[in-house]
Order: C-alpha cells, then sequence, then structure tokens
C-alpha cells in the first residue's frame, strides 16, 4: 500500500471548493494575505538593509542562520503549547508577537538605528515568534474545516503563502528602490491587522477549550508516537526532511546569477522564481483531488532533477553571458525548478498537516518542522561553501545528486 495514497478515490473538484464550502476558512485565507504579503516584504527591506550598512554578505547569511537556528530549536515545545492552549486564543497571541519585530524594526530603520546586528536580532526573535504562529497557525486551520477538508486547506494555506511572497517581494523591493525602508518596515506590521480583526470580531469563537489530562513531556511523547506510527504521516515526514536536505530553498536562483555575472539582475530572477513556486502551487490545487499524492511527488521531483541536470552542463560549460537570451533561459530554469520544488514541498507537507490528529497536531508540527529548517539549514552551509570554493555549476551538480539519492533512500516514495 502507498503510504501517501488518499484515503478515498480521486474526486472532480478541486482544493478551492473547500474555501467556498467552509467560509470561515475563506475568511482566514483572505486576511492572512496581507501577513503574507508584510512578512515577504519585511525580508526584503531587511535585506536591502543590511546592505545599505555594509553588512553584506555575512550579515545577510548571519541573519539567515539565526532565523533558521530560533526557529528550529523552539518550534518543538511551541507545538506542544499549541496542543494544551485554546487554539484561537494562541493563534491570535502568535500573529501580535509575530508582527513586533516588525515594528521594531521599523522604528529602529525611520530613527537610523537598524544597524547589522541589530538586523539579526530581529531575524533571531523572528524565529522564535515563527516557531509559535507556525503550529498555531496550522492547528487553528485544521480547526475551523470537517476532517475530510484538513488538506485542501493546507494546500490553499500554501498557495496564499506563496502569493503574498511573491507581492511582498515586490512590494519591498519597490520601497527598498525609492527610498523608503524604513517606512515600509513599519508599514509590515500592519499587514496583520485584517487577520486579528477577524479574529476579534468572532472567527473561530466556537472551539472549544482543549482539556489536557496529561503533562507535556505526555504530550510530546503522545506526538512523537502517532508521527511514527501513522504510515502517511511518518513517510510524508522522512520525505520532507530528506527532499529539504537535499534541496536549500533559494540556491539555484542564486548560482544561475552568480554564473552569469549579473547579481545585479538577482532581482529578476528571483521574480522568475516566486511566480514559478506560485505557478507549482496553482497546479497542485488543482490537482491534488484528481491523482495520488505520491504520484504528485514523484513527478515534482523527477521534473526538478531535469532541471538542475541541465542547468549544471550549462554552468559547466562555461558558455553563460549576461545577455537577454541567456537572462531569459535562465529565467524559465529558475521558474521552471521553483515550481517543481514548490509543488513538491506543497504534497508532503499538506500529508503532514493533515494526518496528525487534532489532540497532537501542534506537537506533530513541531516535531516535523525542527528537523526539515535544521536540514535547510545544513545543506545551504554545504551547498554555500560548495559554490563559494568550487563554482555554481558543482553547487547545482551537487543538489541534483542530492535529490536522486533522496528518491532512492525513500524506494520512490513507497513503502
Amino acid at each position: 500500500m502507498d503510504p501517501l495514497a488518499p484515503d478515498t478515490g480521486p474526486q472532480r473538484h478541486t482544493a478551492w471548493r473547500s474555501a467556498v464550502e467552509h467560509r470561515s476558512l475563506a475568511v482566514l485565507l483572505g486576511a492572512a494575505l496581507p501577513v503574507e504579503i508584510a512578512a515577504a516584504a519585511n525580508l526584503v527591506l531587511r535585506v536591502s538593509s543590511v546592505d545599505s550598512t555594509g553588512g553584506g554578505a555575512l550579515g545577510v547569511g548571519g541573519a539567515f542562520a539565526a532565523m533558521s537556528l530560533a526557529f528550529a530549536i523552539t518550534v518543538i515545545p511551541a507545538g506542544v503549547l499549541v496542543d494544551r492552549t485554546p487554539a484561537r486564543r494562541t493563534f491570535a497571541v502568535a500573529l501580535a508577537l509575530r508582527a513586533l519585530p516588525m515594528l521594531i524594526g521599523g522604528v529602529l530603520a525611520l530613527n537610523g538605528g537598524l544597524t547589522t546586528g541589530a538586523v539579526v536580532v530581529l531575524a533571531a526573535a523572528d524565529g522564535l515568534t515563527m516557531a509559535l504562529l507556525r503550529p498555531s497557525w496550522q492547528h487553528f486551520q485544521a480547526s475551523l474545516v470537517s476532517a475530510t477538508a484538513v488538506r485542501d486547506a493546507a494546500i490553499l494555506d500554501d498557495w496564499i503563502a506563496r502569493a503574498g511572497a511573491l507581492l511582498g517581494a515586490v512590494g519591498g523591493g519597490l520601497c527598498a528602490a525609492v527610498g523608503l525602508t524604513g517606512v515600509g518596515l513599519a508599514a509590515c506590521a500592519a499587514g496583520f491587522v485584517p487577520l486579528l480583526a477577524a479574529l476579534a470580531l468572532g472567527l473561530g469563537s466556537g472551539l472549544r477549550r482543549p482539556t489536557p489530562g496529561v503533562g507535556p513531556v505526555q504530550t510530546l511523547r503522545d506526538a512523537w508516537s502517532t508521527l511514527r506510527t501513522i504510515p502517511r504521516l511518518r513517510e510524508a515526514t522522512r520525505a520532507d526532511i530528506l527532499l529539504q536536505l537535499a534541496m536549500p530553498t533559494g540556491v539555484l536562483a542564486s548560482a544561475v546569477a552568480v554564473a552569469l555575472s549579473a547579481v545585479a539582475y538577482l532581482w529578476l530572477i528571483a521574480l522568475a522564481a516566486g511566480l514559478g513556486a506560485l505557478i507549482g502551487t496553482t497546479w497542485v490545487t488543482w490537482a491534488w483531488n484528481r491523482e495520488c499524492p505520491a504520484g504528485l511527488l514523484r513527478r515534482s521531483v523527477g521534473l526538478l532533477v531535469a532541471v538542475l541536470v541541465v542547468d549544471a552542463a550549462a554552468l559547466a560549460s562555461q558558455a553563460l553571458a549576461p545577455t537577454p537570451v541567456w537572462l531569459g533561459a535562465a529565467c524559465v530554469a529558475v521558474a521552471v525548478g521553483a515550481a517543481a520544488m514548490t509543488s513538491m514541498f506543497a504534497v508532503t507537507g499538506s500529508i503532514v498537516q493533515a494526518e496528525a490528529p487534532a489532540h497532537v497536531r501542534g506537537g506533530v508540527t513541531g516535531l516535523a518542522q525542527a528537523p526539515k529548517h535544521a536540514a535547510m539549514f545544513a545543506s545551504a552551509l554545504a551547498v554555500g561553501a560548495v559554490m563559494t570554493w568550487s563554482g555554481p555549476a558543482l553547487a547545482v551538480g551537487m543538489v541534483a545528486a542530492g535529490l536522486v539519492l533522496a528518491v532512492v533512500l525513500l524506494r520512490g516514495f513507497r513503502s
């Protein structure tokens, strides 16, 4: 039996029907879009501020490392906390805390006090607050819909995240280009207002308060036992971690930009990656209830490996140049690769969220997210080192080989 296969036969409707059938989910997704826009714009503006203060690649890398490590360390206890507290209240507190580093960063930028060190500290605060927001978001979202619609809700949430990331990156880039970094950073906190207002007006007010009968240690043990004993949950989590270890996010765009000697056009290549990610997630929302998730996962990985092999061969040829033709070809390759990568992680992440039982969903989310982000951090360090010392061709080729190895280790994503 395929552990990633759906519980029922294929259906003819797309995941978007769940938003229509569950009004609370539709309100949540609509109000969540400004949150995702704010998070993406904040990231772009922070990077811009590091560059303007002379922090360079070391400052940017330090900020990303601080955020990833803070998240990986705290997401497991945060997930246990989510399981033992009211879903609606915890989600509201997590939202408010997540907006706080953005507001502080905006105030510092407006006063000229946003140094590279401050950006690193704020990035660590981002990681801490995201560690609470991620499991509480997923737990609250799943509580608003029927059990059969949890996977659809997870897929739609991923689509909102991709759309918000694209819009936020564009908006943040425009603010940085016209010299409104401080204003833009401060404005990012306002993106959380619609969702907080929806909660204040009663979204999810009918959810019951959890009544845990065991302590946090036992809750964590129950989550770990659940993660190990449910086949689809176990296999999807394993796939998520191995694929993240093989494919550090963002490596393709930066490698192509360096190889083309077109770092000045990284924004264009990143925009292509954002469009590709949105297209990949859109495809998954359409195909999610029509095809077996394991099949979607295999096709996504196969397409990504093919793109990486072609890219590695092109980079090794040393024939690339910052011409319009090569730049256009690079944007297409990055977009296709991003579409495949996004659909790949959308499938595994949605299965993890859907298969976790409600009483341990936060703990399971934490246990699944912590090693995934640790793997992302480790793979980004390894690929970054290879790119620095041996060039982008070997780095991209190494990622392609890593994905092939992941497929072998996962035995084709079948039990």
